[in-house]
């Protein structure tokens, strides 16, 4: 999409062979200002600063023009275009999986699963999806994340590899196929399959995992991002940034006991006894096998009588 940008706002410029400003593919290109205040069609007196502001002045005013008339109508044609692809409304598709999924497209399959916060129907879906879209790889690789997530991770490697079968060159399945390796210690395959998923959503927390295994924990922290997860805390923990680490923990919106154990991790190095107590026993009751975990590890030595 390509627009002009015009306003009164700031001085024109009689038979320029140029516009004020131009939106081409999502992007805003400006010709340069001046500091000429519009109403007078002159430059304001006072000397550089006086023009400087104006300039600013010039520049946010086609802004304004752009938020207030140009923005709205590619809000429009994006939403026409995602219903487009869509084509039903949120119920009617949950509604269609539920009595004749065959009536809905691949795209609208995935789709569905986005709808739903329960991993059952999830599988589900995706199950179906591979049935009725057998050569999409995109349902086999949702069905090894499910299983990874499970903890079950043969029986995620075993639908990533089902994925490369219908996409070997797919970023996201080979940084899958990356954090199976490094889940059985296989370092060199891991780099291997990593070195594919350039662009992948998941490459970041794979390469995390990495170069944890590797001892590059900075490296780690960097590949991890923003991410809130057990592992990117790991990373921020090795790598002694304690506070981040303590504030990702926080962050997991569905803390497990491991959450809870590197929480106590995170009180044990920076000496917090009562928050390594309260996260211990959080753990414990989450999974009774961390009291002997944490009975036997060496973080803990000075706090035995606080994780009793």
């Amino acid at each position: 999409m390509m627009k002009c940008v015009n306003t009164d706002k700031i001085p024109s410029i009689p038979n320029a062979p140029f516009s004020q400003g131009m939106i081409v593919g999502g992007l805003l290109f400006m010709s340069g200002q001046v500091g000429t205040d519009p109403a007078p069609g002159k430059l304001v007196e006072g000397g550089v600063q006086q023009q400087a502001e104006q300039e600013i002045k010039n520049i946010s005013s086609v802004y304004k023009t752009l938020a207030d008339e140009i923005l709205p109508q590619l809000r429009r044609a994006r939403l026409t275009a995602n219903y487009d692809i869509i084509g039903r409304s949120d119920d009617e598709i949950n509604e269609a999986f539920n009595s004749d999924p065959k009536v809905l497209s691949v795209e609208e399959l995935l789709y569905a699963a986005t709808l739903t916060n329960d991993n059952a129907r999830k599988e589900a879906i995706f199950t179906k999806t591979t049935q009725l879209y057998p050569n999409d790889f995109r349902a086999y690789n949702n069905l090894g994340e499910l299983a990874f997530a499970a903890g079950d991770a043969a029986k995620a490697e075993s639908y990533f590899k089902q994925a490369a079968s219908k996409n070997a060159n797919a970023p996201e399945v080979n940084a899958n196929l990356g954090l199976c390796e490094l889940v059985k210690g296989n370092v060199a395959a891991a780099e291997t399959y990593l070195g594919k998923a350039t662009g992948a959503n998941a490459a970041g927390e794979a390469l995390g995992n990495l170069y944890i295994k590797q001892g590059q924990y900075d490296r780690a922290v960097n590949s991890f991002g923003d991410a809130k997860t057990n592992s990117a805390a790991q990373a921020q923990i090795l790598a002694k940034d304690y506070n981040k680490a303590k504030a990702t923990l926080s962050a997991i919106k569905n803390p497990d006991a491991m959450t809870d154990y590197l929480m106590a991790i995170v009180g044990a190095r920076t000496n917090n006894a009562s928050l390594v107590s309260s996260s211990i026993k959080s753990a414990i009751a989450k999974d009774p096998s961390m009291a002997e975990k944490a009975a036997n590890d060496r973080e803990f030595a000075k706090y035995a009588d606080a994780i009793k």
